[in-house]
This record gives C-alpha cells, structure tokens and sequence, in this order.
C-alpha cells in the first residue's frame, strides 16, 4: 500500500507551509502542538478571536505501521523499528495537516466573516425597529 507523502523527511517544511499560509490570511501568533498521546494541534489568533485545530496523529500512524510491517532483521529489533516508524508517520502527518489546514481554514475564515457580516446586518435592522418603534 502506498501511502501519501511517503518520501516526507522533515515536519518543519509543512510547519513552515502552514504559518506562511495562515499568515498570508491574515493570522497572527501560529503554535504548533504535539505530545505524547499523539494529540497535535495548530493554534493562531486572527482578529482578536483565537482558533484551533486539534486532531489525532493516531489513525495515521496505524495505517503507517499495516503499510510498513517489521520484518526479522538483525540490524534492528522490532521495538527500535516500530519507534523507527513512528517518527516518520508523524512526520508525514504534518504534511496531512497542513492540507487540511489548506483546505479547511479558508472556509472557516469565510463563513466567520459571513456570520459576521449577517449579524451586524441583524443588529442594524433591530436597531430600526427599535427607532421605529418608540417614535410611533
């Protein structure tokens, strides 16, 4: 099985891709999260209203460990190879986040601003009604 973004050997390139690109959205502040529960997380701040990205490396990893078995060498022990293993799916898994992030963030972005943009427009018909109201 092949797997996407196999070949990946350095996270700090799709970490770099992501802040560039979150930047370019106007967002400030980008952290990046991992720990040893395989939890990652990317967090940024864009007009004063802070967002998150949490998710879970553990799916990936399972799928990279079936795609590539440990086979009896003598060079390394199972234990190192699955260690071994484990860096490199979650280094590629920051090359999944971030196209996610590509294609997730945008839209977020845009239907936070349509939000935003319906209720200032609710607000200015309530204040008519208001004004309406009490000069009636």
């Amino acid at each position: 099985m092949v797997l996407p973004y196999e070949t990946m050997v350095s996270s700090f390139a799709a970490q770099d891709d992501i802040k560039e690109f979150l930047e370019f959205l106007g967002a400030s502040d980008v952290l990046f999260g991992f720990d040893s529960n395989m939890d990652c997380s990317v967090q940024w701040s864009r007009k004063d209203e802070v967002s998150n990205f949490p998710l879970n490396a553990n799916g990936y990893i399972a799928m990279w460990m079936r795609a590539r078995p440990w086979k009896r060498r003598p060079v390394v022990s199972e234990r190192l190879n699955e260690q071994q293993e484990i860096e490199l799916a979650v280094i590629n898994f920051w090359y999944v986040l971030r196209d996610f992030v590509f294609s997730e963030v945008p839209k977020r972005i845009f239907d936070q601003e349509k939000m935003l943009k319906v209720s200032e427009q609710q607000t200015q018909l309530l204040v008519k009604r208001m004004t309406l109201g009490t000069s009636a």
